[in-house]
């Protein structure tokens, strides 16, 4: 769901001019599919949603996803298509069907409009849980798919973001793989503040920044998204999270912040069993790279929150199982049982414990415990766990570069 007819029908039409993607239906247009160009396309649209502009939410853009081994043809991808649209609510609106051929999977984009001909606006409250979950079943019956259940089943682990791509700046979609990470992240995960909103995504290159205090985006509760590079800087222009499509408000900070308040409730309801995993890991392991290994087997992840001098001051840790975000306090884990076990590592000098689950990428060679983290933490992952120096922050604080004076004019 979202605000910019124009967004989604850009995204999809790019996907056809690079070969990604082929047009199949142009359901409620005038001509043939074929016969429609852009404009044309955005017309047809824009004139319907112009007939109400206080109805911001304007624009519905949907995906149905089909195993691999779901061996569809065009004709039966076109049938299903019209009929889950119908069973929406939507089977007399414009409606184009595009499939999209750049994974492994076969799946359709569907994009449409939320105003009727008579002006009136379709309702999208629960539009997922009352109209498109009973559509989907029956569909799946009707035409003897693959049910979803039964690859639920099949499947191993929860989808975490240890799944989610990485954004990688210079991408052509990069605005559109934000927005699938941020919909996976903020419809699964169980987040109370935007710091644990931030760990989770920077293991994605991302990071939402509400800019210094005395910006004016901070000052006027603004938000953007922005991709980070290898060291975790920021990279690139940034995009305000009120231009970023697929929820059913902008995920802007108001937006989040209600979602904080319902996550806390959540995210109390799991801990004891986060807190339990965590306590295990700590007291079964003697160095730090068996700890970090063994949170990794449990489907936990590491990160750390330092300030400018290298001191660390809190320690999160992602439950990618039950889909939370804990810092240390909230688990009772002292900072120096942790210094503790890095200090034993130098010890016993045991760099090389079997590489735990990462989403960052190698850069140089480097013991496998500076791999269990986010690209954000990578500089302090190497003096915590390190081979060299002392528990905590590693040497002196980094010293300030001096200004070159500019000659007088």
């Amino acid at each position: 769901m979202g605000r910019s007819i124009q967004g989604a029908l850009s995204y999809n039409e790019r996907k056809v001019t690079k070969g990604d993607a082929e047009l199949l239906l142009a359901h409620g247009f005038p001509c043939d599919a074929h016969s429609l160009g852009f404009t044309a396309k955005l017309s047809r649209f824009s004139s319907l949603n112009e007939l109400r502009p206080k109805v911001k939410t304007n624009t519905l853009h949907l995906s149905l996803n089909f195993p691999p081994e779901e061996k569809l043809s065009e004709t039966q991808m076109i049938t299903i298509a019209k009929d889950y649209m119908e069973r929406i609510g939507f089977g007399g609106q414009p409606f184009l069907v595009y499939r999209h051929k750049d994974t492994r999977h076969p799946h359709l984009h569907i994009v449409t409009n939320t105003i009727r001909e008579n002006g009136e606006a379709i309702p999208l409250h629960n539009l997922g849980k009352d109209k498109s979950e009973p559509a989907r079943k029956a569909i799946e019956e009707d035409y003897a798919l693959i049910s979803a259940e039964s690859r639920k089943a099949r499947s191993c682990l929860p989808t975490s973001a240890f799944s989610l791509p990485p954004v990688n700046y210079g991408d052509e979609e990069v605005k559109h793989t934000i927005t699938n990470i941020l919909t996976n992240v903020i419809a699964l995960y169980k987040f109370t503040s935007l710091e644990e909103l931030n760990v989770i995504l920077r293991q994605s290159n991302m990071v939402a920044d509400r800019g210094s205090v005395n910006s004016r985006l901070y000052q006027t509760g603004g938000l953007v998204y922005s991709i980070l590079d290898p060291d975790g800087e920021r990279i690139g222009r940034s995009i305000k999270a009120s231009d970023i499509y697929g929820f059913p408000s902008s995920p802007t900070l108001k937006f989040l912040q209600r979602k904080f308040a319902a996550n806390a409730v959540k995210k109390a309801a799991v801990k004891e069993k986060t807190k339990e995993l965590v306590q295990r890991a700590l007291t079964a392991s003697t160095t730090a790279p068996q700890f970090a290994h063994r949170l990794g087997n449990m489907g936990l992840q590491l990160h750390f929150d330092q300030d400018r001098l290298g001191v660390i001051k809190k320690i999160y840790f992602v439950d990618h199982l039950r889909k939370a975000t804990y810092d240390h306090l909230e688990l009772d884990i002292q900072l120096n049982a942790i210094y503790t076990l890095r200090a034993a590592q130098v010890q016993t000098g045991l760099p090389h414990e079997p590489r735990p689950a990462t989403t960052a990428r190698r850069t140089s060679p480097e013991p496998a415990i500076l791999q269990f983290g986010t690209h954000s933490t990578h500089l302090l992952m190497h003096s915590l766990f390190g081979q060299q120096g002392t528990p905590g922050p590693a040497g002196d604080p980094p010293k300030k570069k001096k200004k070159k004076r500019r000659p007088p004019l």
